[in-house]
């Protein structure tokens, strides 16, 4: 199965750097979208925009998406995200949401915050 990535010129809220670029969980968001996307036997395209996608049968996302691997393993069988998986998610998305609102201090917070989780471990 194709997965489509729509490139986008997108940065993070106050630090310039670039949405692919974006660490999470230690890892660059490109690198997230490669990983589980290859791990379920997908090909990832970069497109400019989704008219360029021509087939129907695919995937087609914005670059600043973060999906997990369970959420692919639903696209690529057809089904739909669950409500549960949704709702799930729905708080961090929020929280996240709400950090980023509040600007590149607030950010930096968040990012010293999941270095300190990170090295806990």
């Amino acid at each position: 199965m194709n997965f489509y990535r729509i490139k986008k010129k997108s940065v993070l809220h106050g630090f310039n750097d670039p949405i692919l670029d974006t660490p999470i969980v230690g890892k660059r968001l490109l690198d997230i979208h490669q990983e589980y996307i290859s791990s379920v036997g997908g090909v990832l395209i970069d497109v400019d925009s989704s008219e360029a996608v021509l087939e129907t049968s695919c995937f087609v996302f914005s670059a600043d998406l973060y999906f997990t691997k369970k959420f692919l393993d639903q696209a690529k069988d057809g089904k739909a995200v669950s409500a549960a998986m949704l709702q799930a998610y729905l708080p961090a998305i929020e929280m996240i949401d709400n950090i980023v609102q509040g600007g590149p201090a607030f950010v930096q917070q968040l990012r010293s915050l999941q270095k300190r989780a990170k090295n806990k471990r």
